[in-house]
């Protein structure tokens, strides 16, 4: 029992890193839209080969497209 809950709280923390990282590149960076939806892009493959990839950090890159699109209009 144990176990499973060390694994399930690594991935949760995994995942929030890696939706955190994503989100970071995207605000922090001051490049062109382009260059920021590539890295998006990169990051969500890499995410998608460690199948860490849930509903949650579907729905917080969902919204870093809306505000990035939002803004970019």
């Amino acid at each position: 029992m144990n176990a499973k809950l060390a694994q399930r709280n690594q991935r949760v923390v995994l995942e929030i890193g890696a939706a955190v990282e994503v989100a970071w590149f995207i605000i922090i960076f001051s490049v062109d839209l382009s260059v920021r939806l590539f890295g998006l892009l990169l990051k969500l493959r890499a995410m998608l080969e460690m199948k860490y990839f849930s509903n949650m950090t579907v729905q917080f890159l969902w919204r870093i497209f809306i505000i990035l699109f939002d803004s970019y209009l």
